[in-house]
């Protein structure tokens, strides 16, 4: 699988991000035809046909994707990719032209599915958006995956309920979670847990820091692991909740390409109906 970036930048204002930090807060375009004879060298040169669009997120700015779309759209039918998407400007039109472009699967950069949660992380986004993005995923068959954070600011045991809600009435394909907000210098985030001095100094910063919101601090991580065990469909990365690791080495060997938690509902399917239907 290879990685294909169509941009570099990010305009939103996500309080922890890194995304604006690496590549700027501006949004600078390739353009979409350049891209698209990259991806026909690599299919012609390298027999490589499983992509994934790097870009921070892959909607944004409007018009874009689109024009990206078009230009892949003859490659369609002879290349498969995913990409990392926003749930609050996601329309029926993009999609429908994604998938005709030969997109197989999307990650929501979701982050919560709690419209407090979501302020406090200053997404551009709210919990109608991630309803509404699910349902066009579901209604067109296209696997999808929602990500998390648990423990931001502002975070409680009441918005965690409520994200694991959300999760289940989206009925994702895959749901990816952490708990714990890591702090990368420079982000908004880190400059103000600084300026309140719960960081000594940007330093403290260089090592894995992570920030856990004090009303869930104790006990988060074992509650987002039993919501884990109880559904199957979620990973918790570094944890063996679902054992991830195991089970996508076995999908490798299979010889499956791609995101693979996208057989997750097939594998569920043969496990319930036996060897038989494996």
């Amino acid at each position: 699988m290879a990685n294909l970036q169509t941009k570099r930048g990010c305009h939103y204002k996500c309080t922890f991000c890194a995304y604006p930090v690496i590549e700027g807060r501006g949004m600078r375009t390739r353009d979409p035809c350049g891209a698209a004879a990259e991806v026909e060298t690599l299919l012609e040169e390298y027999g490589l046909d499983q992509f994934f669009i790097v870009d921070s997120v892959f909607n944004a700015p409007r018009g874009y994707a689109e024009a990206v779309c078009a230009a892949l759209r003859r490659l369609g039918r002879r290349i498969r990719w995913s990409c990392f998407v926003t749930p609050g400007n996601l329309s029926a039109e993009l999609l429908d032209l994604m998938m005709t472009a030969g997109c197989q699967s999307i990650d929501f950069g979701t982050d919560a599915g709690s419209n407090r949660t979501l302020r406090a992380f200053r997404k551009s986004f709210n919990v109608d958006d991630i309803h509404a993005a699910s349902a066009l995923c579901r209604e067109r068959g296209l696997p999808f995956c929602h990500s998390l954070v648990f423990g931001g600011e502002d975070e409680t045991w009441e918005t965690v309920a409520e994200t694991i809600a959300t999760m289940d009435a989206c009925r994702p394909t895959a749901v990816t979670a952490m708990c714990g907000v890591r702090v990368y210098p420079e982000t908004p985030f880190a400059q103000a847990l600084i300026g309140r001095g719960e960081v000594p100094g940007v330093e403290a910063l260089y090592e894995p820091y992570f920030y856990f919101s004090p009303a869930v601090r104790d006990g988060l991580t074992e509650t987002v692991a039993a919501a884990a065990r109880a559904r199957g469909n979620w990973f918790l990365p570094g944890s063996k909740v679902n054992d991830e690791d195991r089970l996508f080495a076995n999908l490798r060997g299979r010889g499956l390409k791609g995101d693979l938690w996208r057989y997750l509902a097939r594998l569920r399917l043969g496990r319930a109906l036996g060897p038989a239907g494996a």
